[in-house]
């Protein structure tokens, strides 16, 4: 009996025991419970509220009491930082954004830090180098602000700041003092030679004035006789916007108010509708023969070896080739450029000779080893100043003389070349020298206004010609030469010279082979058999004073 209840006993607190212990395990359970759901029910996702961590969710952090993600110590590109520890070693933290350093990768500027220049093209990494400016190498670096990289060049457009030629944009016209010229403005835009040139088939019309322009000295590009128009106002000064000779009504065209005989270069500046032929013409013992006539304005002329060059109105060269038998011909030339003048430097004797031409008041030079081809490239001289408005060289190849026009800025005190109204002639004289790859400069004069110098046999030898009071100087000597329109140096110092008297017909004279030779201007003729007409005549000349002044020698 009394073993019966010991056993009794332990059962009980058995029991007990396994009693005590599932409460205490189910109370552990409903805590643990109670404690999870009141957590859950106060912690906040990204963007919440917040005082401690605790209140926002696992994996966030609260931050300036709100909960956010917290910075990995591995920040990646553009991630967001508190410190550099944030960001990768390669990165760093600024403005809170884990930022390339200088020489790490990128693929854009802004990912880089501040104070870098450009994330490099090639390569991919931040750089601080300064950036190219006109005429630099853009590869690896962009080009500065308001430059394009052309060629892997960074060039200036219209109007921009540059060095030279290669400083432009390719579609330019080039550098033109100190500014990148366009190809040309269009009908009514402002323009200004030589840095502000119209379009093809538009003129400056340098007596329109555009006032308002900020332009100084700006004109305004106007239609040029012969091309269609649809009012007046599209013409240049002088002309108008009429039907065309042809009587058509749906073709109107720019006309001059023309008489007959004056100058034309096409048929269409004619009220007539007929411009004349234009003539070279020797003068031999006064005797006026003509050497080649032509459906075309003749510019320029002169002597490439045994050979004549000939430079027409529409930028086309003619070649006169003379023949073993005694023959002539005439060969076309393929020009890169629109040529307004020929000289030459070099005498034949030394074997080297330089072809120059001016175009837009720029020099361009050309071997005459190459000129015997039939296409031709011109070279910018780099060496020769901008602005030229007038070239002549001495007989014997030397020398090259140079006038253009020079601008002077007080508020400044500096000069610019540049080519418009009341500004100041100057000249250059260079002189060749075979083993310099450049002429040499050995003069430069002032010259009064309305002076055109034209040289003789060498470097004192010239003529400065006043197109104003159409009286001439001749040098060394200092004589006056009087009623002298147009007129050069002979190779004995005699002045051969066009007066009042044949001004109108001959546009300019050269020396070939030693003789006299008269370009003559085209003119308007009457309507009438085109093909039968030749063109007036240039009074014969029976007194040789009529052309020349005394031949008076040094």
């Amino acid at each position: 009996m009394a073993e019966n209840d010991k056993n009794l006993i332990w059962w009980i607190v058995i029991v007990f025991v396994i009693i005590t212990i599932i409460g205490i395990i189910i109370f552990v359970l409903v805590d643990q419970f109670d404690r999870s759901t009141q957590q859950t029910q106060l912690q906040e996702t990204v963007g919440g509220t917040c005082q401690t961590d605790n209140n926002c969710l696992p994996g966030l952090s609260c931050l300036n009491s709100v909960c956010t993600t917290p910075a990995s110590s591995t920040g990646n590109l553009g991630d967001n930082c508190q410190s550099d520890s944030d960001c990768l070693s390669s990165l760093t933290c600024q403005n809170s954004i884990c930022k390339a350093k200088i020489g790490t990768a990128c693929t854009m500027l802004d990912d880089c830090v501040m104070g870098a220049t450009a994330c490099t093209k090639t390569t991919k990494l931040c750089s601080n180098q300064p950036l190219p400016g006109t005429g630099g190498s853009c590869i690896n670096l962009p080009c500065q602000s308001g430059l394009t990289c052309q060629n892997n060049i960074c060039r200036a457009p219209h109007g921009g700041s540059c060095l030279d030629d290669n400083g432009c944009l390719e579609e330019s016209s080039g550098c033109s003092n100190g500014i990148c010229i366009s190809q040309g403005g269009l009908l009514n835009d402002i323009c200004r030679l030589p840095d502000l040139p119209c379009s093809e088939n538009l003129v400056c019309d340098l007596s329109r004035r555009d006032t308002l322009s900020s332009v100084q000295g700006g004109s305004i590009c106007k239609l040029a006789d012969g091309m269609n128009c649809g009012q007046d106002g599209d013409c240049k000064t002088g002309s108008s916007c009429r039907t065309d000779r042809y009587g058509n009504i749906h073709s109107k065209v720019c006309l001059p108010e023309t008489s007959l005989f004056d100058y034309c270069n096409s048929h269409q500046e004619c009220g007539s509708g007929l411009c004349g032929d234009s003539k070279l013409m020797s003068d031999i013992d006064g005797q006026l023969r003509p050497v080649h006539r032509f459906p075309n304005t003749l510019i320029d002329v002169i002597q490439e070896g045994d050979n004549i060059l000939m430079l027409l109105g529409d930028g086309n060269i003619m070649r006169e080739v003379h023949s073993p038998d005694g023959s002539e011909k005439l060969e076309m030339i393929k020009n890169s450029r629109r040529i307004e003048k020929f000289a030459v430097l070099g005498s034949y004797l030394s074997g080297r000779r330089i072809l120059s031409g001016l175009s837009q008041g720029r020099l361009y030079q050309l071997d005459l080893d190459a000129s015997t081809k039939n296409s031709w490239k011109w070279k910018l001289a780099s060496w020769a100043p901008s602005g030229i408005t007038h070239i002549s060289h001495s007989h014997d190849g030397n020398y090259l003389w140079i006038q253009f026009h020079i601008k002077f800025h007080p508020e400044n005190n500096q000069l610019t070349t540049i080519s418009s109204d009341n500004l100041t002639q100057y000249g250059r004289l260079y002189r060749f020298i075979e083993m310099r790859k450049s002429p040499v400069l050995v003069k430069q004069s002032l010259l009064s206004g309305g002076i055109i110098r034209t040289y003789g046999r060498n470097d004192v030898c010239y003529l400065d010609i006043n197109q104003i009071t159409h009286q001439a100087t001749r040098y060394p000597k200092g004589d006056l030469i009087r009623d002298c329109h147009l007129g050069m140096l002979m190779p004995d110092g005699s002045v051969y010279k066009v007066g009042s008297q044949n001004r109108v017909e001959v546009r300019d004279v050269r020396l070939i082979r030693g003789v006299p030779h008269l370009i003559t201007h085209r003119q308007c003729v009457p309507m009438a058999d085109f093909s039968s007409y030749s063109a007036p005549a240039i009074p014969p000349v029976s007194n040789p004073s009529r052309f020349f002044s005394s031949r008076v020698r040094y």
